[in-house]
């Protein structure tokens, strides 16, 4: 484990193989949360899209932050590879976006 300043970096975990993948594409968000015995952390997610061929699957790396403020988003990239999903905890701040048109392209 590293650690610069206030930011702590975990060793990631394996990525996940590309086949369970390709099966969690399949299934809905719904089915997921249910036999994850509605783990905390789901309050209040939309559904953007339909599953699909693009329908986004990967290992995830989490990031936690004070609302409003990408800067620890950004870091974290850094530590994405390939495949991986970044999911962001903003505290459940309502009134800023996590994630804009600067931090998608610098995902991207």
């Amino acid at each position: 484990m590293s650690t610069y300043k206030a930011l702590r970096k975990n060793p990631s975990a394996p990525q996940a193989d590309n086949t369970l993948l390709a099966a969690l594409r399949e299934l809905p968000l719904a089915a997921l949360s249910d036999n994850m015995h509605r783990n905390i952390g789901t309050v209040g997610l939309q559904p953007y899209h339909r599953p699909g061929e693009k329908t986004m699957a990967g290992t995830a790396v989490t990031a936690r932050s004070r609302a409003g403020d990408n800067l620890t988003y950004l870091r974290a990239l850094e530590f994405c590879r390939p495949g991986d999903v970044l999911v962001i905890d903003g505290g459940g701040d309502l009134a800023n976006a996590a994630v804009g048109g600067i931090l998608s392209f610098y995902a991207a």
